[in-house]
């Protein structure tokens, strides 16, 4: 049951209706609108916060966490950024996000020419 409640709010999130910093609606909100009970609701929460989505503190709701932070190759997650962002952005977000966060592991890997070569790829010039 509250498979549904993380497909739709991680969906939002990932989509931009929830913006960095900001604070998911209140519980009380969320159980009225999932017609949920409180421990579904919590369950759904508790997902969010391992796909890195959100963080949740006693009293303060679920804040969403900035986008560096998500955990990108979740396949959910993945599969939520190719469903609600154009092909480019999507492969932006996936290579230069995961390059970065790897504190210079990654550096040298992903160059300007071989995004350039990605980005005609996905999106060739009309």
């Amino acid at each position: 049951m509250h498979a549904r409640i993380v497909r739709d709010l991680g969906m939002r999130i990932v989509a931009g209706e929830f913006k960095p910093g900001d604070r998911l609606p209140a519980e009380a909100t969320l159980l009225a609108e999932y017609d949920v009970s409180r421990p579904v609701l919590r369950e759904a929460t508790r997902v969010l916060v391992a796909k890195g989505l959100v963080l949740s503190r006693q009293r303060a709701g679920a804040t969403v966490r900035p986008r560096s932070e998500w955990h990108l190759l979740d396949p959910d997650v993945l599969y939520w950024l190719i469903q609600t962002q154009p092909p480019p952005k999507f492969v932006e977000t996936i290579v230069v996000g995961n390059v970065n966060d790897f504190d210079g592991l990654g550096q040298g890997v992903v160059t300007v020419h071989s995004l350039q070569v990605l980005r005609h790829t996905v999106a060739p010039d009309p």
